[in-house]
């Protein structure tokens, strides 16, 4: 993103207060649980670390261990996940339950995505 008004992008606020990194924080947490599927489905196994190092990286460093912690723990308890203990650390890897939620997921966050991002651009 190119500088507006000659302000550094890590400074720029949009006019109720939201920068640019704000926003894209808040969507990565409304979204993460859909970004772990995703990236499991990809990856078939990853730990803890692994999705937070994958997180930060792909979106900046904006996603703290316990916010991740605490999702795959959610998701485990929902019987999305399986978690098991590999050299000290849990690999976790998507359950029967977890593959099919993302495979039919995946369908509709694109058909809704597409949707939200016409009505956004109308506003």
């Amino acid at each position: 993103m190119s500088n507006l008004k000659g302000l550094p992008k890590n400074t720029l606020k949009y006019a109720a207060g939201y920068s640019p990194n704000d926003i894209r924080t808040r969507v990565v947490k409304s979204f993460l649980d859909i970004l772990i599927l995703i990236e499991l489905k990809k990856q078939h196994q990853l730990s803890g670390y692994d999705i937070t190092t994958f997180l930060n990286e792909q979106f900046g460093k904006i996603i703290s261990p316990g916010t991740v912690y605490a999702t795959l723990k959610s998701m485990k308890n929902n019987e999305l996940l399986d978690g098991n203990i590999q050299d000290k650390k849990t690999v976790y890897t998507l359950s029967s339950k977890g593959q099919e939620t993302v495979s039919i997921m995946m369908i509709d966050f694109h058909e809704q995505m597409a949707l939200f991002s016409q009505k956004f651009l109308t506003l």
